[in-house]
Parts: structure tokens; C-alpha cells; sequence
């Protein structure tokens, strides 16, 4: 009866011992999956505001061409008109 027990309970140790480790390898890996997750968070959004920054100096070449063009176009209505 007693070695029913005694091996009961180190069979109860043995299974304790495997939860603990596969809590610990969850513990490191979801360590891992959220660095990688900050990480690339952190890389798109770099992108994202270099995207805006090209965007922002894109609608301002822009915007300067369109007003040459309407100058250009107001001359030349002018010198039609005259």
C-alpha cells in the first residue's frame, strides 16, 4: 500500500514537474511572440511616418505646380484677352 502511494505521489511530482516546464517554455515563448510583435510594430510604424512625411512633401510639389500652372494659365488669358 505504501509503495501505491509513494509511487502515486511521484508520479504526481513527475506530472507537476512537466506543467511547470511547459509553463515556462509558454512563459519564454510568449516573451519571443510579443518582442517580435513591439518589434515589427515599431518597424510600420517607422513606415507609416516616412510614408506621410513622402506624401506630405508630394502634395506640396504638387500643390506648387498646380498654382504655376494656374498663373501660367491666367497669363495667357490675359495676353489672349488683351
Amino acid at each position: 500500500m505504501r509503495e501505491s502511494i509513494h509511487s502515486g505521489q511521484k508520479a504526481i511530482e513527475n506530472k507537476q514537474a512537466d506543467i511547470q516546464a511547459l509553463e515556462m517554455q509558454f512563459s519564454i515563448r510568449r516573451k519571443s511572440l510579443e518582442e517580435e510583435f513591439d518589434r515589427k510594430k515599431g518597424d510600420i510604424e517607422s513606415q507609416r511616418k516616412e510614408m506621410q512625411k513622402k506624401l506630405s512633401e508630394i502634395s506640396q510639389v504638387l500643390e506648387k505646380e498646380r498654382d504655376q500652372h494656374r498663373s501660367e494659365l491666367l497669363k495667357q488669358d490675359e495676353s489672349i484677352n488683351s
